[in-house]
């Protein structure tokens, strides 16, 4: 099937996070995360500046890997599909509050939208996360947002414990 998979995780007493985070949601074709971190906004961004190591951490993601396009990075996934696993590969560019990528091309994806945005708040950092997908194959439209609600799941506290261990 597709997207980015993930079974529920729970947070470490350690990881700096309150434990009602992440806080997700879904809705018409796109799927939003939110965490507050106790970190700075550029602590934050250090971690998710490597595009592939951030993909990376998304259990349907087998492969990952970056290359540099100027201030930007082209990011190629192998993501684990129900019966093979299949092609993406984005544009990731930083923007003044996080990143945004955009699809380059893919075997099945016919939209891939992700924004990061990295925001200071009162106790620390908020990243919110939001990805609108659509595909070239007929699965419902509710069932790739789950699955990739719950991927989000586990990179927003893949997140936070890198960002509290200093990196990925």
């Amino acid at each position: 099937m597709l997207a980015l998979t993930l079974l529920a995780a729970l947070a470490s007493a350690d990881t700096g996070l309150d434990l009602a985070e992440p806080r997700l949601e879904a809705r018409d074709g796109h799927v939003f995360g939110r965490i507050t971190l106790h970190a700075t906004v550029d602590e934050v961004r250090q971690v998710l500046g490597d595009g592939a190591e951030t993909a990376s951490h998304s259990p349907d993601v087998l492969r990952a890997s970056a290359t540099p396009e100027g201030v930007c990075e082209r990011v190629d996934l192998e993501v684990r599909g129900l019966f093979a696993p299949f092609q993406v590969q984005t544009r990731r560019c930083p923007t003044a509050e996080g990143f945004t990528e955009r699809l380059a091309g893919s075997t099945v994806f016919t939209a891939w939208e992700g924004t990061w945005r990295i925001v200071p708040v009162a106790d620390g950092t908020e990243v919110v996360y939001s990805l609108r997908t659509r595909l070239d194959l007929p699965v419902p439209q509710g069932l790739v947002e789950r699955r990739t609600m719950r991927a989000l799941e586990l990179n927003l506290l893949a997140l936070a414990d890198a960002v509290d261990a200093g990196g990925w």
